[in-house]
């Protein structure tokens, strides 16, 4: 993608793409969330080219790189603290970023602000490793899954019928929560017997196998 963007396009259009050429090279090193927390500036779209999203695949190629390693070299307990301490770390930068700068920029795109998400994940992946992580993660998950589906909901609805922006209570609330509902979905479908037959229609699986190539 990158290469048709940055090296094909261009010799194919007239149209400068200063924008994109201006991140190109925090778009090659999967560092353009950090580009855009300290400056502001997200590529939003550029001559009909949807780039902005970019961001986030930094995100995870970031902990894509680092957390094989800390797989390797440590114990399950360990690496349940250190998601415990990525989720804490990234509340609280968030909660500081927007305390210090009144803004939502930092804490909504910088590495360390969004690791709770991939916490989540990975807490899963480590409690589907014993029975009894298991019926732990499960239990958590029977209260996780609504509750914070209906926070979001609310959320949803405060945020829609907001006269000023929402951008500050869906970083604070929204981002916190995201990972606590999808998590405990995420939890009753891969370690539990829900499984709606809705998620195993045909057109869903397949939406679901091909959907992170479209994205």
């Amino acid at each position: 993608v990158l290469s048709v963007l940055l090296l094909l396009l261009p010799l194919l259009t007239s149209q400068p793409l200063d924008l994109l050429h201006h991140a190109r090279w925090n778009l090659w090193t999967y560092t353009e969330n950090i580009r855009i927390a300290f400056t502001g500036h997200d590529p939003l779209p550029v001559q009909g080219l949807c780039v902005g999203h970019f961001w986030s695949l930094a995100v995870e190629e970031q902990f894509y790189l680092l957390w094989p390693i800390a797989v390797l070299l440590l114990s399950n307990t360990n690496l349940l603290r250190t998601c415990i301490a990525m989720t804490i770390t990234a509340i609280a930068l968030r909660i500081g970023s927007v305390a210090i700068t009144h803004q939502v920029w930092f804490g909504y795109f910088f590495t360390l602000c969004r690791t709770d998400c991939l916490a989540a994940g990975a807490v899963i992946a480590i409690a589907a490793q014993t029975a009894r992580g298991k019926q732990l993660a499960l239990r958590t998950a029977r209260y996780a899954a609504p509750i914070g589906s209906v926070v979001l909901l609310i959320l949803f609805i405060l945020a829609a019928t907001a006269h000023s922006s929402p951008d500050q209570l869906v970083l604070l609330i929204g981002c916190t929560v995201t990972p606590i509902a999808f998590g405990g979905i995420v939890a009753l479908i891969a370690l539990g017997n829900y499984q709606p037959r809705l998620l195993q229609s045909f057109p869903l699986r397949q939406l679901g196998r091909y959907s992170y190539g479209l994205y």
